[in-house]
């Protein structure tokens, strides 16, 4: 096996290993001059001199096992943007380019990460995470419904029969049981927002396996390794309600904490506390799947629920913002009395966004995030602060240094949450903002930006660190941090709901924007639609050939395409 490269400039120096790129502190500082030392990587380095207000195309070919063909280079430079130039179903032109590019660049991210394995070392594990990759489904409905279906469907074949699931599963079909409440609650999160989207109720009746116990040793967090199928087998309707009904909760209706959440993942051992943000994930999970609850009895049931877990989310109000999770001993994680981790940011977006608490204390708590936790000025916004010091160790997010990664850092995930909880408040305009310190291009405009950011300006980080080295990217080729974004702008800032063939439309546009084209491709109807902002009362109606119609909700029939559509406000 051989590897063949070409470029379309002069060859001025190459190597085989990247140590000839570096100094002795091992920090990248050369691109020219290399030395031809061995090794298992290919730089091949050429000088190339732009004008000012001028273009340079550059062409480089590089062939695994055959000569490189560089006469083939437009032929597959084409053949690639065509493929993820029509991969979403919606596409924008807002008259903000770094908008409408960064719009444009989430699915390949998205694809990339979930499907081509294009990560980084560190991140290998990560993308096998069981609310990944069901967070990541809900967004491949707008690209690939049945790819999105077939990812849900290998999901729930990751249960146990007592709710729980497998985490990090890898090829071989190894992974990690925990005693996390979290991962579980997202199956019928998925589910419910497949069905909405597509219109497929029958993916409920599909017979999937249990897999075969694996018991957690006591005083244990988790435990590895490989269950197989057991015999028995339940509907994906059992499944999720499975799921539901084996969260636990104490006597006042809060979630047991247990094995932790996302980052505040218990360490080594199960933790006796209770978790805010899991009481109000739970009332998300019920909320959403409780349409698809047939019998009268479970659907009794958990729209009692559903009233005392609101009422336990209540309770947790700390005067201006929800506590995050209270342990046994006294610990209180997001809490005024707290010397670290005194406020966080996804308790309070998530509260806002899921409808757990009333739209007064929603809106208070995130201003009071908005308040402490956005730094204009460096355009980050922590998960929480302050960062774990002393007190953290328990959990996975004290590992890290203070503002890197879990322990305070910028979280992407964390920040869609609040920009979509910024949306439903009606503060579109701040929310607008936010978008726009998380979108990397605007990271990455000059070189002092680049500099600092170190990441790529075409995908979205999960993590800028907000501390020591604050403002630099991390974890960029995520699918998560992608496929959260883009449904955020869809389905917040452009307002887009599909319920099978139909679509509803309630944007949610800043003041400064008067007009945006939205062009939707969904089977046979290909339509473009603008939507006129320049009335900022009234209910949104839809347009259709000059003529207005008292509804902002139109059938998608092939018969619209080509015709004048526009959605705007009438009073």
């Amino acid at each position: 096996m051989f590897c063949s490269v070409e470029s379309s400039a002069r060859l001025e120096s190459w190597s085989f290993s990247r140590k000839s790129m570096m100094n002795r502190r091992l920090e990248y500082v050369r691109i020219t001059d290399l030395e031809e030392e061995k090794g298992n990587s290919l730089i091949y380095s050429t000088s190339v001199t732009v004008a000012a207000k001028s273009t340079q195309k550059v062409v480089f070919c590089l062939s695994s096992g055959a000569e490189a063909q560089p006469e083939l280079t437009e032929e597959v430079l084409e053949s690639v943007k065509s493929k993820y130039s029509s991969v979403s179903s919606v596409t924008l032109q807002s008259g903000d380019l770094s908008i409408d590019m960064f719009y444009k660049w989430l699915p390949y991210q998205v694809f990339c990460a979930a499907f081509f394995n294009r990560f980084g070392y560190d991140s290998a594990g990560t993308v096998n995470t069981f609310r990944d990759k069901l967070q990541t489904a809900a967004c491949l409905m707008y690209f690939d419904s049945v790819a999105a279906k077939k990812l849900i469907l290998d999901c729930a074949r990751c249960q146990f029969e007592k709710g729980d699931v497998l985490n990090f599963r890898d090829a071989c079909g190894a992974g990690l049981r925990t005693l996390r409440y979290d991962d579980r609650l997202f199956l019928p999160i998925a589910v419910a927002d497949y069905i909405s989207f597509s219109g497929d109720s029958e993916i409920l009746s599909e017979r999937i396996p249990y897999l075969t116990d694996m018991p957690v040793p006591p005083f244990a967090a988790a435990v590895y390794g490989k269950p197989s199928k057991t015999g028995r087998t339940g509907s994906l309707l059992e499944h999720c309600k499975k799921a539901l009904f084996s969260t636990e909760t104490d006597a006042k209706n809060r979630v047991l904490y247990k094995g932790g959440d996302g980052d505040l993942a218990v360490a080594e051992r199960a933790a006796e506390g209770i978790s805010v943000y899991g009481t109000i994930l739970y009332y998300t999970a019920i909320k959403k799947f409780l349409p698809y609850v047939t019998f009268p009895d479970e659907k009794e049931k958990l729209n009692i629920l559903l009233v005392k877990l609101s009422a336990a989310v209540e309770s947790q109000w700390d005067g201006e913002w929800y506590r995050r999770a209270v342990m046994k001993d006294g610990l209180v994680l997001g809490g005024s009395v707290s010397r670290e981790y005194k406020i966080d940011l996804m308790t309070q977006a998530l509260a806002a966004v899921s409808g757990a608490v009333s739209s007064e204390r929603a809106d208070f708590a995130l201003r009071s995030a908005d308040r402490r936790l956005v730094n204009d000025k460096d355009r980050i916004v922590p998960s929480f602060v302050p960062p774990f010091e002393k007190c953290g160790q328990e959990f996975e997010a004290g590992k890290y240094p203070p503002g890197v990664r879990s322990n305070g850092a910028q979280n992407a995930e964390s920040v869609v949450m609040f920009i979509e909880a910024l949306y439903k408040c009606g503060r579109y305009n701040r929310a607008y903002e936010i978008l726009n310190m998380l979108n990397p291009i605007n990271r990455s405009l000059t070189e002092t930006d680049m500099k600092k950011y170190k990441s790529e300006p075409f995908s979205l980080a999960l993590n800028v660190t907000s501390s020591g080295c604050a403002g630099e990217g991390d974890l960029s080729w995520f699918a998560l941090p992608a496929s959260n974004m883009y449904r955020c702008i869809t389905e917040y800032m452009l307002g887009m709901t599909f319920k099978g063939d139909t679509l509803t439309m309630r944007p949610r546009l800043p003041d400064k924007t008067k007009e945006i084209s939205v062009r939707v491709k969904r089977v046979k109807c290909d339509i473009q639609i603008l939507i006129d902002n320049s009335v900022k009362d009234g209910e949104w109606r839809f347009s259709v050939g000059g003529v207005t119609y008292n509804s902002d909700t139109i059938r998608l029939f092939p018969s619209l395409n080509g015709k004048n559509i526009t959605i705007s406000r009438k009073k």
